[in-house]
């Protein structure tokens, strides 16, 4: 079941100013989740070295999501202990 359109983020959540600074890093586990995030910068006019400047992803096929030139570091393994040595 998909969440009300209401729940759903959108790019108005996405590099809000009050925040003052860019995350240090954004952790991506699934293609999909890799693939919307990449598009709510899109509809927000950011780019995605210019939003954080490292994309944790658990693997290839989920930083496969994220535009050409992202700051993108996959983990050795598909596991969340070896995406968080990427920290």
């Amino acid at each position: 079941m998909l969440p009300d359109a209401a729940d759903r983020p959108s790019a108005q959540h996405i590099g809000a100013p009050d925040i003052g600074r860019r995350p240090d890093a954004v952790l991506l586990y699934s293609h999909d989740t890799a693939r919307r995030f990449a598009a709510l910068l899109v509809e927000a006019g950011l780019k995605t070295a210019a939003f954080s400047p490292r994309y944790l992803c658990l693997s290839a096929a989920v930083a496969g999501a994220l535009p050409d030139g992202a700051p993108v570091e996959v983990a050795a393994r598909p596991d969340e202990e070896s995406l968080f040595s990427l920290l």
